[in-house]
């Protein structure tokens, strides 16, 4: 075989690879961009619950609240800010997932929220450098080598693959339509539950029940959007597609 077929050969080898670790990456993004999602609904739920524990407060000196809507008000707060917390722990994690990926020490990189979407598409063609990156892909593609025997069980798994992300596709889709309206529920039912509180009509453990449900549906639907993103990626990656620039700032640009 000539030295050209050889080259070419080479370049053929590496495809699986560089699909794989241009998925991980895409993944590894939308997941980083989900929780910033999350961190952007939980700074305004923390103002949204001081605001709230202020109220109590003020109702409590002037004798119309007990002492027992002030202490459920500071629970809801330090809870949030709690979660706040335990997202940006998370999200330093997919960040440093995400240097690695890209052969950047992970001291040295950081990604601040509002560059997500303008960044992302520069990280995932820099998966195609085939200089430093060239150890990894290496072994990726000797991981990846397959015997005759192994063939057919690597396309029949690559169909279930297929079928499996389709299908997480059509599902995830209805229940995101149901968590929308589960979300329009809360919200209204976490408006009139303050609304009622206000007025003296009920006590401030109907208003946290009703916060709890909102932020724990909010945070539900953002989860959901961030694995249809995950399973479109495993959908292209299934059918052995791939990702350019283009197509990222076109997802951009419509959502």
């Amino acid at each position: 075989m000539g030295q050209g077929a050889q080259r070419g050969e080479g370049r053929r080898g590496l495809e699986p690879s560089q699909l794989s670790l241009q998925a991980k990456l895409a993944t590894t993004w939308f997941d980083l961009l989900g929780l910033d999602q999350q961190a952007k609904l939980l700074g305004d739920t923390i103002a949204a619950y001081r605001h709230a524990l202020e109220l109590t407060e003020s109702r409590h000196r002037a004798g119309i609240a007990s002492s027992l809507d002030v202490s459920r008000a500071k629970t809801q707060l330090a809870s949030a800010q709690a979660a706040a917390d335990d997202v940006s722990a998370r999200r330093a994690l997919y960040e440093h997932a995400i240097a690695t990926l890209i052969g950047v020490p992970a001291s040295q990189f950081n990604v601040a929220p509002n560059e997500m979407w303008s960044i992302g598409p520069t990280l995932v063609m820099t998966i195609f450098d085939g200089g430093r990156r060239a150890a990894v892909m290496r072994g990726a593609q000797a991981k990846l080598a397959e015997n005759g025997a192994q063939y057919k069980a690597t396309v029949l798994g690559a169909f279930q693959q297929v079928e499996d992300n389709l299908a997480l596709l059509h599902h995830l889709g209805d229940e995101a339509q149901r968590e929308d309206e589960a979300l329009t529920a809360a919200q209204r039912t976490l408006t009139l539950s303050m609304s009622r509180y206000r007025d003296g009509v009920v006590s401030y453990l109907d208003v946290v029940t009703a916060q709890t449900t909102e932020l724990s549906t909010q945070i539900a639907s953002l989860e959901l959007d961030t694995r249809r993103l995950d399973a479109t990626v495993g959908l292209i990656q299934a059918i052995g597609g791939g990702w350019s620039t283009q197509d990222l700032q076109e997802d951009k640009a419509a959502s």
